[in-house]
């Protein structure tokens, strides 16, 4: 549900964007790091210089969207990811799946504004977009786990399955793999084996 592929930063790294204002990346990463502690206060700082810099960078609508997804405003969400889209590079730094996760995060969210066909449509692009797609080396498991949830989504849930024992073989203990383990086999009425996977986490 998450934009996971943001760097995150330590301490030191927060003293960097303070101490490099006008480093717009810098800026954002910082903001990702508090928005991640839970911190969201000492994020809009951050985020307050990166919007003076560009106010249409694609990762600060991202930021905001993810704020407000997590503080319930979900039309507001709605609007700063369609931006997130609106701005997003040919070839963004975190990679073809980010727009990816950004559709799929339209999608629950058109889906909890009761917004069935909007809905659809995001899920749509999203299958559509990840059937282009076979990552391998080190994006293989995240790209595992979102077509995995796409799969869910349509119902395909052998092919969710399959996603998942190969994520699973890749790295067994991942917990956002084990997380999706446990959503699927509930789906499946398999409610022990769902609650062994979710013990792992």
């Amino acid at each position: 549900r998450d934009l996971h592929s943001f760097p995150t930063r330590r301490s030191s790294d927060l003293q960097a964007a303070n101490a490099t204002p006008k480093d717009i990346n810098l800026q954002l990463s910082a903001a990702q790091a508090q928005v991640t502690a839970g911190s969201i206060d000492k994020a809009e700082a951050f985020l307050d210089r990166a919007s003076r810099l560009d106010h249409d960078h694609y990762r600060l609508h991202a930021l905001r969207g993810e704020i407000d997804r997590l503080e319930d405003r979900n039309a507001d969400a709605v609007k700063e990811y369609n931006a997130v889209l609106a701005h997003l590079p040919a070839n963004p730094a975190e990679g073809p799946l980010f727009a990816i996760q950004v559709h799929m995060n339209l999608m629950e969210l058109y889906q909890s504004l009761k917004q069935a066909e909007a809905s659809q449509q995001q899920l749509e692009i999203a299958q559509k977009q990840i059937s282009a797609l076979n990552e391998t080396g080190p994006g293989r498991l995240p790209f595992l786990r979102l077509r995995a949830s796409i799969k869910m989504h349509l119902n395909d849930l052998d092919g969710a399955g399959g996603d998942l024992k190969e994520a699973l073989a890749i790295s067994p203990k991942d917990p956002n793999t084990l997380q999706l383990d446990g959503d699927l086999l509930m789906k499946l009425g398999r409610t022990e084996e769902a609650i062994n996977a979710y013990s792992q986490i």
